[in-house]
């Protein structure tokens, strides 16, 4: 049987996971679910919800708005498809990831986050991108098949703004990181009410975002891996 290292919810990482929270490494899909479930729950009060990559590839192959609600629908209460329907803020990890049938692939993460403008009721999608919007034909895929579930006019009623803002890595691993230093500073971003209204703006906790300060989400990972180590039993 393979050692769990850490679990938190249903998400579940192991030795070879873990081994990417090394320098120089690339995170994989297991790394980003785990630090979404731990966004989550974090801001659990706020009207987000973080999907996992897993759900967000499925969009992107499936391309099939109805499918994806039916597939949403099913257990928890409310349901996801529910969840996704009053959120005020919905983030998304893009991966550039080809061939479905491969058990891993891709060589890049990016952040499509969904939101709802506090002032004037607006609904659009921003698509951060770390390595200049390279997976933007990916995150236009993804939203035009959500966008029916986000907005009741569908994806006419629903904008679309690439960031060209985004702070940029400094090397070709670091994207999985910076997708999540950037939805924690959207998360944050929300709860404060300090999130921008003009199409295109960065917030300002995500231009503050600097190649350090988002390689410091390495340590940090390292430290939530460590705490949600399963118990030993006695």
């Amino acid at each position: 049987m393979v050692e769990i290292v850490a679990e938190l919810n249903d998400a579940r990482l192991y030795p070879h996971d873990v081994a990417l929270l090394q320098p120089r490494q690339w995170l994989n899909d297991q790394l980003i679910a785990f630090a979404f479930e731990e966004l989550g729950a974090r801001f659990s009060d706020q009207a987000v919800v973080l999907l996992e990559p897993a759900t967000v590839y499925m969009a992107l192959m499936l391309q099939d708005s109805a499918t994806m609600r039916d597939m949403l629908s099913v257990g928890g209460t409310p349901s996801l498809a529910e969840r996704l329907a009053t959120a005020k803020l919905v983030l998304m990890p893009i991966n550039d990831k080809d061939d479905p049938e491969a058990h891993s692939g891709g060589s890049h993460w990016s952040l499509l986050a969904f939101r709802v403008v506090a002032t004037t009721g607006e609904r659009r999608f921003e698509h951060y991108d770390s390595c200049a919007q390279s997976n933007r034909g990916k995150a236009e895929a993804v939203a035009k098949c959500l966008a029916p579930l986000l907005c009741e006019s569908g994806v006419r009623g629903c904008g679309f703004a690439g960031m060209e803002d985004t702070p940029q890595q400094a090397n070709g691993h670091d994207c999985g990181l910076y997708t999540i230093a950037i939805a924690e500073a959207l998360c944050e971003g929300l709860a404060s009410d300090k999130l921008p209204a003009a199409i295109g703006a960065i917030p300002a906790r995500v231009a503050a975002l600097t190649p350090a300060r988002v390689d410091e989400k390495r340590a940090a990972l390292k430290q939530l891996v460590a705490a949600c180590a399963p118990k030993s039993g006695g």
